[in-house]
């Protein structure tokens, strides 16, 4: 191999991706998932939206309820999941949005760069507009408790997705995908949309804001459809994560 092919291949970017612990989860990376022909319905998985390779390590103990809290233990999983990713890769982002409770045991710990959820541009956020920010997130009576400390809390407005009932399908049928009797990315957008539209109508929880934070990370997936409701500016994790390693 000559020696600027090798350097080529030296600086290309990896990124890692931290996973939530749950029973179909594995380990497999961009390349694996290539090569066995696999379905991702979702960006977070998919190799042909990140255009680089990826890594993906599981957070054991760490799983969607113990996150939120967090335990001890999904916090000990992350840390663990992060540590085999760090120095193998160039940034290392988490797979759900809730891991963002467990930032302040884990940022600081990794030489790779780290950002657990798109919950990390809410502050640039509320710092660069004096309008009420939205967040778009899986489930709001989860979410709240842990930002209602925050000084300008006041000012956050919540839209739920967690009960939409395509969106709850496809978290607790996952591999029922296109199947028949299960789920479509189809329907969810247009449940997504009316949900949206209703939030942004006259008397709904977003009239008025200035920026949307994701904070659930399958909702990357459902930008046009958050278009055709609204134009003000779209912060997530996924696409800061795709143009960061770009």
């Amino acid at each position: 191999m000559s020696e600027v092919k090798r350097t080529m291949i030296d600086k290309a970017p990896v990124l890692g991706i931290v996973k939530l612990d749950y029973e179909e989860a594995t380990e497999e990376s961009s390349a694996e998932l290539i090569a066995r022909h696999a379905v991702t319905p979702f960006v977070v998985y998919d190799p042909s939206f990140w255009q680089v390779p990826y890594r993906s390590a599981i957070a054991k103990a760490a799983d969607a309820e113990r996150i939120k809290i967090p335990t001890a233990e999904a916090t000990r999983g992350m840390l663990e999941a992060a540590g085999r990713l760090d120095g193998h890769t160039q940034l290392i982002i988490g797979d759900c949005g809730y891991m963002w409770a467990s930032r302040k045991q884990l940022y600081g710990r990794t030489c790779t760069p780290t950002v657990t959820s798109g919950l990390e541009f809410l502050d640039l956020a509320l710092r660069i507009s004096n309008l009420p920010v939205g967040i778009i997130t899986w489930d709001a009576k989860s979410l709240a408790p842990l930002l209602e400390d925050h000084p300008e809390f006041d000012r956050l407005r919540f839209v739920s997705v967690s009960e939409l009932p395509e969106w709850a399908k496809s978290i607790q049928s996952p591999s029922k995908y296109s199947s028949p009797g299960g789920w479509t990315k189809d329907r969810m957008s247009e449940q997504f949309g009316a949900r949206l539209a209703e939030a942004f109508a006259e008397n709904g929880t977003f009239r008025g804001i200035g920026i949307l934070v994701l904070e659930c990370t399958l909702v990357p997936d459902f930008r046009k459809t958050i278009r055709t409701v609204t134009s003000v500016p779209v912060f997530d994790l996924l696409h800061f994560a795709k143009a960061a390693l770009e």
